[in-house]
């Protein structure tokens, strides 16, 4: 086996799900220039929940900005789904205040990260919650 091989059958894809484009694009950015994961981007959405299924990601990453965004819902349909329902989901709060405090139990939100956008912090903290050795 070759390094590209073993960089290939290594490399660990995430589903970031996102209504806001400028966050998705950076996001992204941090995670696969600096993270050195597959990122596919996508919105809160059928298709955010389709390519979950057809891709099967090994996390998903859900930024919430704002209630009206429809994440619970995505949630809701991600852990009704047998094909999805397993795949760990760290949820990207930011400074959302009007998210429950039990909505990591309720849905069995692997982590949230909730107060830092800072590229390297974000990072390590998404590799502590998914316990993954993410960075160069």
């Amino acid at each position: 086996m070759n390094v590209l091989q073993a960089v290939a059958m290594t490399t660990k894809t995430i589903l970031l799900a996102s209504n806001e484009p400028t966050i998705r694009e950076v996001l992204q950015a941090c995670l696969a220039d600096l993270g050195g994961l597959d990122v596919l981007a996508t919105n809160i959405s059928p298709d955010g929940l389709r390519q979950a299924e057809e891709k099967q990601p090994d996390a998903i990453i859900l930024s919430l900005t704002t209630a009206a965004d429809n994440g619970l819902v995505f949630l809701e349909k991600l852990k009704q789904n047998a094909k999805t329902q397993d795949i760990p989901v760290v949820l990207l709060i930011g400074r959302a205040k009007w998210l429950s405090l039990n909505i990591p139990e309720r849905y069995y939100i692997s982590g949230v990260v909730s107060d830092s956008m800072e590229p390297t912090l974000l990072l390590e903290k998404v590799k502590a919650i998914l316990g993954w050795d993410i960075l160069p």
